[in-house]
């Protein structure tokens, strides 16, 4: 897994391209700039887990998402907002859908007002895709059965935005049915530059 330091480095490389018009990429991000989609946020994400289960279900890789909306199968979605007390609220969505079978992670709605502990929110939940199943949501208010934290933040490289950096962990996320085994998500980990957040 990269460190947070080499991912940064990686995304720094990435700027003199990431910024420019790229019409595959409108759809991805609308943050109402006016003029050419240069100028919105096109997130940039490596999210990382391990998908664990219970008794009956195969144990999966470990998952990467690496990579920008639009281009390898990936689908990003990020958008961050503040609130009263200096608390921000970010919500995103990583996919992988090239090849079988497709999976992915979704965070949304977690709060949070200083790095390095434990986030939460009322309406923080984490919901996990492995072959096409999804599992969850699980609430990570109050730390069950998902726990979310921001370990680190900055301003992003395009005007209204923000980088975020964090982990995620759950246990016993529920399947679509009564037949589908729970899963849980462990050493998940997310880096993400150029997060939409509107001034």
């Amino acid at each position: 897994m990269p460190s947070v330091e080499e991912t940064m480095n990686r995304f720094a490389s990435r700027t003199s391209w990431v910024g420019f018009c790229r019409p595959v990429l409108v759809a991805a991000l609308v943050v109402g700039a006016a003029g050419c989609a240069d100028d919105d946020p096109v997130p940039d994400v490596v999210v990382t887990w391990t998908s664990s289960c219970s008794m009956g279900c195969r144990e999966q890789p470990t998952r990467t998402i690496d990579g920008v909306n639009g281009e390898n199968g990936i689908q990003v979605r990020c958008s961050a907002s503040r609130g009263a007390g200096g608390i921000k609220t970010m919500s995103f969505t990583a996919r992988q859908n090239v090849g079988m079978p497709e999976f992915g992670l979704r965070v949304d709605g977690v709060a949070w007002s200083t790095t390095g502990v434990q986030a939460g929110g009322p309406s923080c939940a984490v919901t996990l895709t492995e072959q096409f199943q999804t599992y969850g949501p699980g609430t990570c208010n109050g730390g069950t059965p998902c726990r979310v934290t921001i370990t680190q933040e900055s301003a992003g490289s395009v005007d209204g935005s923000l980088n975020v950096s964090g982990t995620v962990a759950c246990e016993g996320l529920p399947g679509p049915d009564a037949s589908a085994p729970f899963r849980g998500v462990s050493n998940g980990s997310f880096q993400i530059q150029d997060c939409a957040f509107p001034e």
